[in-house]
């Protein structure tokens, strides 16, 4: 990993995030996963004169990884996060560390105080294995390693 960071959600930072959906998908071929991720308020200053809004969309399965610059319905991936971008940044540049009880009690505790402040809404339309969490744990330490603020 280079030490070149991408602001979060700008445009260099989907084309970060589409290159480690594509490596991590080769990596686990069997691995089948889906998100659309919105990011609300997101500064001018990284999303130009569009919509305050930001997401994408992906889906992996047989190797093979598949994104859109989209918002998608709830229904049509495993999980949907809709988040504030200056309350999430700094889960978003977290390393999650899932050997640490404490990290994970930490990062629960962060999600559940955005969720409770209204600033981030989860929404999933099916389980999630554990082997699916934690191979979604590495994606997005891969993503968080190469995330900055604005």
């Amino acid at each position: 990993m280079s030490d070149n960071k991408q602001v979060f959600a700008s445009p260099l930072w989907l084309d970060f995030v589409a290159r480690q959906l594509q490596e991590l998908a080769a990596e686990y071929p069997d691995f089948r996963y889906s998100n659309c991720s919105v990011y609300t308020d997101v500064p001018r200053s990284i999303r130009g004169e569009s919509s305050s809004r930001v997401a994408y969309s992906f889906s992996i399965m047989g190797g093979e990884a598949e994104m859109s610059l989209q918002e998608v319905d709830a229904n049509e991936v495993d999980v949907k996060v809709i988040a504030n971008w200056s309350k999430i940044l700094p889960l978003a540049t977290m390393h999650y560390d899932l050997s640490s009880p404490e990290c994970i009690l930490h990062v629960q505790s962060m999600n559940e105080r955005l969720v409770h402040q209204g600033y981030l809404v989860n929404q999933t339309s099916r389980d999630v294995s554990d082997e699916e969490v934690v191979i979604a744990a590495e994606l997005h330490n891969r993503i968080a390693a190469g995330t900055s603020g604005e």
